[in-house]
């Protein structure tokens, strides 16, 4: 019988170790989050990978409404960077290297939101391609930033995947992820499950994404597993999109998770302000995460 998702991650943590490569970022840093005299936060987070990504010629895409108006999801956005900006959503043609900064919310994650790290709400932003011919490089702005502008340690990292990404293998291991590191998964397994971490098409979802796909985990010091940053590759109808979960990067610098209640308050304001600027109704999402009753 398959397990799933998240206890695969938890039943295949496996040691490994690295070396820090060199990087193509700006504002580069070696400090470790350890040393460092405050906390870093999820602003300062995606202000640097927003950075590093003009640097490397991505240019900044709008983003889809956090409220979506169907009933997919509770009516909130699911899908992250790249994916939300489809040319049906936002009525523009995709450049050839842009970026997209957008806010999720996932109904799913009411059944973990007591596993450390799962918010009600979350920020993703990443790179997108319009041709697979940069795809590499696409790997490398994402990896590189991880590494060297996050300082996040090579050995405190970990891919899970299938033998559909073995092509980025050498990629991984210049930035210090050697195979002992990375975690494979039946194709099989991760084609039902759906979720990424090899296979991301999610079900029910109305643009029907489909794409193969890596993650990547950081080990915080606590043990606990931590999925960072997701590269999909291989789709039918769109080409490459890499994307980082700004607060969960956050949570590896600081080597501390936070909490579903921690982002309520953000939730609650977010939603509400999409609605009203959209003059839409608040959504079922909406109170199924604040557990309030929606009124008659």
């Amino acid at each position: 019988m398959s397990i799933d998702r998240r206890e695969f991650l938890k039943v295949t943590a496996a040691v490994g170790a690295g070396t820090l490569v060199t990087a193509a970022c700006t504002s580069v840093t070696t400090t470790s989050t350890a040393s460092t005299a405050s906390a870093a936060t999820p602003d300062d987070t995606a202000a640097r990978f927003k950075r590093c990504l003009e640097t490397n010629g991505y240019s900044a895409a709008p983003s889809a409404p956090l409220v979506t108006g169907h009933e997919y999801n509770g009516g909130l956005q699911y899908t992250g960077a790249g994916i939300s900006a489809q040319p049906e959503v936002n009525g523009s043609a995709p450049r050839v290297k842009q970026y997209v900064s957008q806010q999720v919310a996932r109904m799913e994650d009411m059944a973990k939101k007591n596993s450390p790290g799962t918010l009600p709400i979350f920020s993703m932003i990443g790179p997108e391609l319009a041709s697979r011919a940069d795809e590499d490089a696409c790997a490398s702005v994402i990896l590189n930033f991880l590494v060297t502008e996050m300082a996040l340690a090579p050995a405190s990292l970990r891919v899970t995947t299938t033998d559909r990404a073995k092509h980025f293998f050498p990629i991984l291991a210049q930035y210090g992820i050697t195979e002992s590191q990375i975690r494979l998964r039946p194709w099989d397994e991760a084609k039902r499950d759906g979720g990424g971490s090899g296979h991301f098409a999610p079900k029910g979802h109305p643009r029907g994404p489909a794409f193969d796909s890596f993650s990547i985990e950081c080990m915080l010091s606590d043990g606990t597993d931590l999925e960072i940053a997701e590269f999909l590759f291989g789709g039918a109808t769109r080409v490459t999109v890499g994307v980082i979960g700004v607060e969960r990067v956050t949570m590896a610098r600081n080597d501390r998770t936070m909490a579903w209640n921690d982002r309520l308050a953000a939730f609650k304001t977010a939603v509400e302000a999409d609605a009203k600027r959209q003059n839409l109704p608040l959504p079922p999402g909406y109170y199924e995460v604040l557990g309030i009753a929606k009124p008659a």
